[in-house]
């Protein structure tokens, strides 16, 4: 529940960054697919199962690495 928890807020975080890229931005178009991956796998039923345990590591895994793509500034193209 621990880390249902965590990735709900980093989804948070995750979609107000995104809010912020231009719509046809690829950081932001990625993003929106992160997030609705882990909105798909966030909503299948928690079981007492180390695989359970272990699908939640990897969405929280997954989100910051992403958070982290967000804010990592952008290459300037001359």
């Amino acid at each position: 529940m621990q880390l249902t928890g965590h990735a709900r807020l980093q989804v948070r975080d995750v979609e107000q960054l995104a809010r912020q890229l231009p719509e046809r931005d690829g950081r932001r178009l990625f993003s929106e697919d992160v997030l609705r991956r882990a909105s798909e796998r966030l909503a299948t039923p928690l079981e007492p199962t180390l695989r359970c345990v272990q699908g939640r590591a990897r969405i929280v895994r997954d989100l910051y690495a992403r958070l982290d793509r967000l804010y990592t500034p952008r290459p300037v193209r001359d």
